[in-house]
Parts: C-alpha cells; sequence; structure tokens
C-alpha cells in the first residue's frame, strides 16, 4: 500500500494549521489594533472634555 496519500492529507492538514494559525494572529492584531484606538481616542475625548471643563470654570470665576 503507498503512503504517498497519507503524506498529502498530513502535509495538507498541517498547511491548514499554519493558516489557521496565521488567520488567529491577524484577528488578533485586528483586535489589538482596534482596542488601541478605541483607548486612545477615550483619552482623547477625556483631554478635550477636561480642558472644556477649565475653560467653562474660568468663565464662570469672570462673573
Amino acid at each position: 500500500m503507498r503512503m504517498d496519500h497519507v503524506n498529502y492529507v498530513e502535509t495538507n492538514d498541517n498547511i491548514l494549521l499554519n493558516k489557521e494559525g496565521e488567520l488567529f494572529l491577524y484577528i488578533f492584531i485586528l483586535i489589538k489594533n482596534i482596542e488601541e484606538k478605541l483607548i486612545s481616542s477615550s483619552l482623547i475625548l477625556k483631554t478635550n472634555i477636561f480642558e472644556e471643563k477649565e475653560k467653562i470654570k474660568k468663565i464662570l470665576k469672570k462673573f
């Protein structure tokens, strides 16, 4: 019995596993990038709101 077919299947499975691992890595990187953008955008929002609060306090102190 020839084992060429079995070797091909093993190789094909390894290729599929490598592709699944690569896909997982890309998804992980994508999620991390989105997470970083959300964190940075929320920090920008918090900073802008804080600056605006300070401006409003200064204006109110004048009155």
